[in-house]
Formats: structure tokens, C-alpha cells, sequence
């Protein structure tokens, strides 16, 4: 039984890509044939590089839950008789307060957007478009990689976001300069990426891709925004949409208007980014007159 088979076997055709994607991610980093003898500490150290590229915890969780699948399906299909992680568990917490005193300067994301030189230059146009998203937009980094060819709209200078787990759908405005590095990287890029997902047999309906022609995930967006930089200089797309929200709220815009711009299906999701003004002093004391 191929891999594939398997996945749509047993589960969910939404999960059936995710957990191809991983497990190809997985494969692509070991080696097909290291992958399959893998042991343990293989795995382990596998994790662990994609937690110091900054993946978020509860994105490690899922991806060690792909590796585990793609062993289950080793033993199934009777390819090696012991399972390496099944009782591997990660203890990496999921931080999900908000904190305002940590989150980046205007000047972290400007440098970002201006200073961004992707390793191949045939990627740059592609990436400009991740980081003016991220940016300008502030989408989470499943919306990102969620988002279709169809859901730009060039002449009215619009993106659609379908709904997430957490976000809710929304139609937000593009910048008139994304709209060109838009039409530039639709025009004269995006093809070449659906040359080689055509090869691979993916999709090709997506907006962004990898630079393989593959569906782009959380950990190519984390790569992407990090080369180069030290490891006490990483960026975070979640801390980057919770940076633009937080100006937003803090340049006094309707509560209401943040929320349907970051697409919080409550409102006391906007309301955590408001700061009292006890806080701001205490901030303030710590910055400038610490202990």
C-alpha cells in the first residue's frame, strides 16, 4: 500500500495533505532511505531542529504526529518491525498570552520588509509577497499558506482569507505596492512554480508555493523571514500579526474594526491588546529605570 493510500485510508481528506506535506518535509531533511532505519534520537533531533528554527510548539506537536503516521504506516505495510517515537511526547509549552512589552518595533518589521534577500534571487518577488502579507495584512501563517490564486484581486486591490480554525473570513485591502510585487510575481514567477508542481503532481491552484513547487508551510514561512539572522534576532509570524494588531489598537482605531481586520471571532481577542495605563507606566519604569 503506498503512503498515500494509506493517508486517505485513514483519514480526513483535510488532514490527508497536511500530514503529506510534513511527512514529505520529514523525508526531504533525513533522506528517504535514513527516514525509513531511522531510530529515537533520529526523530528527536529532527524536532528539535525545527524548534530552533522557531517553529511554534503547537506546530512541533503536529509534526512529530506525521512522523509517527508515516511509521505506522512502516510497520502496516511491514517495511521495518519496530516503531522509533510512538511513545515520544513533547513538553514544549504553548504560550498564549500576549505580550505587549515583547513584541517587535516599527523599525524590526520595516527592516524586515526592506532588508528581506532571498538566497536564490529567482524567489525574491516570492517572498516579498509572504513578508508584505504578513506585514501589511496581518495574516496568521496558515493564511498564508491557505491562500489561492482566485482569492486576489489584482483590480480591486483585495485579498480574501477564508475562515481558519481561529480566523474568521474577511476581504482586506492591499497596498498599492503590493498590488505591483502581486501582478510582478503572478505574471512573471508564479508559473515557474506550477511547472514544477505540475512534476510533483500537487496542486497548482495555490497563490504561494515552496520553492520545490510544493504547498508552502509555517516552517518555509519561518525559514524564509529568519535567513541569515541570529538566533537572538528570530522573527515569528504569530508575534509579527500580534505587533500590526496592537499598533492598530494603540493608534486608537474602533475595537470593532480591529477585530474584523485580524478576523478574531471575538472581540475579547482584540480587547487583550489594550494597554492600561498602569502598564504602560510599569513598562516604562523597567525600561528605563531597571533595578
Amino acid at each position: 500500500m503506498r503512503l498515500e493510500d494509506y493517508l486517505k485510508a485513514n483519514y480526513r481528506a483535510s488532514a490527508v495533505r497536511s500530514y503529506r506535506n510534513r511527512i514529505g518535509r520529514f523525508l526531504d531533511q533525513l533522506g528517504e532511505e535514513e527516514a525509513r532505519l531511522a531510530k529515537y534520537q533520529d526523530v528527536l533531533n529532527y524536532i528539535d531542529s525545527l524548534r530552533q528554527n522557531g517553529l511554534h510548539a503547537k506546530s512541533l506537536r503536529h509534526e512529530l504526529a506525521a512522523v509517527k503516521i508515516y511509521y505506522d504506516w512502516l510497520l502496516e505495510t511491514k517495511q521495518r518491525a519496530d516503531h522509533p517515537c510512538r511513545t515520544m511526547v513533547l513538553r514544549d509549552a504553548v504560550d498564549k498570552q500576549i505580550r505587549l512589552e515583547e513584541l517587535y518595533t516599527n523599525e524590526q518589521l520595516e527592516s524586515l520588509v526592506t532588508g528581506y534577500k532571498s538566497a536564490n534571487p529567482a524567489d525574491q518577488k516570492r517572498g516579498e509577497v509572504i513578508i508584505g502579507l504578513l506585514v501589511n495584512q496581518a495574516l496568521t501563517a496558515g493564511e498564508v499558506t491557505r491562500l489561492r490564486l482566485v482569492d486576489v484581486d489584482l483590480e480591486a486591490g483585495t485579498v480574501h482569507v477564508a475562515a481558519g480554525g481561529k480566523t474568521a473570513e474577511r476581504t482586506l485591502g492591499l497596498r498599492a505596492h503590493q498590488v505591483l510585487g502581486l501582478y510582478r510575481y503572478i505574471e512573471e514567477d508564479r508559473g515557474r512554480y506550477v511547472v514544477l508542481a505540475k512534476a510533483r503532481s500537487m496542486r497548482e491552484d495555490w497563490l504561494l508555493f515552496d520553492t520545490k513547487g510544493g504547498n508552502l508551510s509555517g516552517g518555509d514561512l519561518n525559514r524564509l523571514i529568519n535567513r541569515g539572522r541570529k538566533k537572538s534576532e528570530k522573527l515569528r509570524p504569530q508575534k509579527i500579526r500580534q505587533t500590526v494588531i496592537a499598533e492598530l489598537v494603540a493608534a486608537g482605531h474602533d475595537v470593532r474594526i480591529v477585530q474584523a481586520f485580524a478576523g478574531h471571532r471575538r472581540s475579547s481577542s482584540t480587547e487583550a491588546y489594550k494597554r492600561t495605563g498602569l502598564e504602560e507606566l510599569a513598562e516604562a519604569v523597567v525600561k528605563w529605570h531597571p533595578r
